[in-house]
């Protein structure tokens, strides 16, 4: 698979960039607004040209307005988002913003981008929850057959069916971060072994911890988080070369 693939995680949080020799793609556009405490930034006019973006949820973390509205030619950007999401861009002028309900597939550019339930919910302020959807997302191309999984939320057996679905995937991109104290950030992020088992159930051949390292959001420690994931993963079983444990800004060929 001629892809390579960006640790971005330097837009503030979570935003990881994806790009082949014949497509330009991002993944999941993040915040400025989240106090990241790590320094490392992406300027946006320094990106190579973008094709397609793919937004998750609405959470201000993972859904910045200031930064999409700053994303350069945006005429040339096809935007696919969870259902109902679509108004909050209806200001930007994007070639094409696209919906997706879960396990709906769209393909743009010989991508095939699928939208499949994670253990999350959405949230802007403190009376729209669950207003709008959130999803993972699988991509596979058309013409590699290469697939990645995005993955945000707590564990649950749809892992499993999305690994017995749509899978193998060549990586998975799985959220590691804001996991503690578990009462409360359960049914939202999932705890580290639980985080590695969904790479299993999703028969990911690369794992990938995103979501840390940035911005404290829950008790764990932020700067220990990806060490500890892959501790998780040996412990199971998953040899060293396949725990991608990637520094922000550091690229990787696959």
């Amino acid at each position: 698979m001629d892809w390579s693939y960006v640790h971005g995680d330097s837009f503030g949080w979570q935003s990881d960039f994806v790009g082949s020799l014949v497509y330009r793609l991002c993944i999941t556009i993040t915040s400025f607004w989240a106090a990241p405490q790590n320094a490392a930034w992406v300027i946006l006019e320094q990106l190579p040209p973008i094709d397609l973006v793919v937004v998750s949820h609405n959470h201000y973390d993972h859904f910045d307005l200031p930064t999409l509205e700053s994303l350069p030619n945006p005429e040339n950007i096809t935007l696919i988002m969870p259902l109902r999401m679509g108004a909050y861009v209806e200001h930007i002028p994007f070639k094409e913003v696209i919906e997706l309900a879960w396990d709906e597939t769209v393909v743009r550019l010989g991508i095939e981008v699928t939208a499949l339930p994670v253990v999350h919910f959405s949230a802007r302020g403190l009376f729209d929850r669950n207003e709008t959807l959130w999803a993972g997302f699988a991509l596979k191309g058309q013409r590699s057959g290469g697939s990645l999984f995005h993955f945000e939320g707590d564990y649950g057996n749809t892992y499993r069916r999305i690994g017995q679905e749509h899978g193998p995937f060549d990586i998975a991109l799985i959220a590691v971060g804001a996991y503690k104290p578990r009462d409360i950030m359960v049914g939202a992020h999932c705890a580290l072994d639980d985080c590695v088992q969904a790479g299993i159930d999703l028969k990911a051949d690369i794992l990938i911890p995103v979501h840390w390292g940035t911005t404290v959001l829950g008790t764990e420690d932020i700067y220990e988080t990806g060490q500890e994931f892959r501790e998780e993963a040996l412990a199971k079983g998953i040899p060293d070369e396949r725990i991608w444990l990637m520094k922000i800004g550091e690229t990787r060929i696959f």
